[in-house]
């Protein structure tokens, strides 16, 4: 039963960290001001686009080739974007949990204390 309560807290972390993926690509795209603040000619406009933004412009650019419309504003239409911060939601609980699958009975025994502190009592805590 441990095993099952600890694989489905999990899923429950990986879905929020899904949706605060979609929530942060939202906000980023529709909330924040411009983040590119030059053109993409040449590696001096690259340089200075990652030291004047707080965010890793060339890794966005080079490694997830994500894209910034017109106005240096993350495009809020472009799958990869979204799918990048999607992704950035999802991954950590799924390698956390990974990673901690040896210690799952304390992890439950945990978050089931913690839940039932607040008021919440979950099936799988039985």
């Amino acid at each position: 039963m441990v095993d099952l309560a600890y694989i489905f807290f999990v899923c429950a972390a990986t879905v929020l960290g899904g949706f605060l993926g979609f929530v942060s690509h939202f906000a980023r795209s529709n909330l924040s001001g411009p983040e590119k603040l030059f053109s993409d000619d040449d590696l001096m406009s690259d340089v200075l686009n990652n030291s004047l933004g707080d965010r890793n412009y060339i890794f966005e650019k080079h490694m997830v080739n994500a894209k910034w419309d017109d106005g240096g504003y993350w495009d809020e239409l472009s799958n990869r974007n979204l799918i990048y911060m999607v992704l950035g939601g999802v991954l950590p609980p799924l390698i956390l949990g990974a990673m901690l699958w040896p210690y799952r009975e304390h992890i439950v025994i945990a978050t089931c204390s913690g839940l039932a502190h607040i008021g919440l009592h979950s099936p799988l805590c039985s």
